[in-house]
């Protein structure tokens, strides 16, 4: 038990950053930092894209010829009912 409580004591006086786990922690502390950026970017995209007005972007066409497509669609369906 004197041994093992001896090895321990002598852990305890190892530096870390020394032994390579500074290198590790470098490493996770750049990772971190680029996610932080990433994840930046990808708020200001989402909130860049609030400000599009879609009716001018193209979709109101789109959406005219749905509604076009609904009443003709709506249109035949009272003809059959009639019938």
């Amino acid at each position: 038990k004197e041994q093992q409580r001896l090895e321990k004591e002598k852990l305890k006086d190892v530096n870390m950053a020394a032994a390579g786990f500074g290198v590790e922690q470098a490493a996770r502390n750049a990772d971190f930092e680029r996610e932080k950026a990433w994840k930046e970017a990808k708020r200001k995209e989402i909130e860049a894209q609030k400000d599009v007005n879609m009716a001018a972007a193209g979709f109101g066409v789109e959406q005219a010829a749905r509604n076009a497509d609904f009443q003709r669609e709506q249109a035949w369906k009272d003809t059959k009912r009639q019938e």
